[in-house]
C-alpha cells in the first residue's frame, strides 16, 4: 500500500477534494497559495494552509529546512503520489475510493454528480465509500445513494493535543465499516 495524495492531509471539504480529482490537481500546491499557521513546538514540521484549495498540510515541512528549499521536494513527492493514484486507478479492474470527512452533510445530490463525473473522467465505473462525521452518531447510519455509492454518518472524530479533530479516532466502528463492506457486482443496473 502506498500513500495518496490526499492522506495525512484535512480540511477541505468533500467538493473540493473531488475539484482536485477532476482538474488534475491544478492548484493542489501553488508556493503563493500557502499560507504559514501556527505550528506547536512539540512538532518537527511546519504547518501551512493552501488558502485556494483548503487544505491543510500539516506533516510536510520540516522545521529545520527554509520552506524554499523543502518546497520543491515536498512538490515532487505529491506529483509521484498523484501520478501513483490515477495510474492505480487507471491499471485495476475494481476501484474502491474511501472518503472520510469531518464536514457534515455533504448533499447526496452533490456527492452522486461529483463521483458520477469522476468516473465519466476516468472511462470506468467507480465504487464509493464515504465516512462523514457526524457528532454524536456513535451508531453508523448507512445511506445508499446508489448502489455503488454507500455513506455512513457516525462520529469519527477525537481531538488532538491542540483540540483540532482528527478523523479516524473512532476506528473501532471504522474498522466494522471496513470489516462488512464488499464491493458490489461489477455490472452496473
Amino acid at each position: 500500500m502506498a500513500a495518496g495524495p490526499f492522506d495525512w492531509l484535512t480540511h477541505a471539504s468533500f467538493e473540493q477534494r473531488f475539484n482536485c480529482l477532476l482538474n488534475d490537481f491544478q492548484n493542489f500546491l501553488n508556493i503563493n497559495d500557502l499560507e504559514s499557521l501556527p505550528s506547536p513546538v512539540s512538532t518537527p514540521t511546519l504547518r501551512y494552509e493552501n488558502k485556494r484549495t483548503g487544505f491543510y498540510f500539516y506533516h510536510d515541512f520540516p522545521k529545520d529546512i527554509p520552506f524554499n528549499q523543502s518546497f520543491p521536494a515536498v512538490t515532487e513527492k505529491y506529483r509521484r503520489r498523484i501520478d501513483r493514484f490515477y495510474k492505480n486507478i487507471r491499471d485495476k479492474e475494481k476501484v474502491l475510493l474511501i472518503f472520510f470527512s469531518q464536514y457534515t452533510n455533504t448533499p447526496n445530490t452533490l456527492i452522486k454528480d461529483l463521483c458520477q463525473k469522476f468516473c465519466r473522467k476516468i472511462g470506468k465505473n467507480i465504487d464509493f465509500l464515504i465516512i462523514e462525521h457526524q457528532a454524536g452518531i456513535k451508531t453508523p447510519i448507512q445511506q445508499s445513494i446508489t448502489p455503488h455509492i454507500i455513506k455512513y454518518n457516525l462520529d469519527i472524530t477525537v481531538p488532538d493535543s491542540d483540540g483540532n479533530p482528527m478523523l479516524l479516532g473512532n476506528e473501532k466502528v471504522c474498522l466494522k465499516i471496513f470489516k462488512s463492506y464488499t464491493l458490489p457486482p461489477k455490472e452496473r443496473i
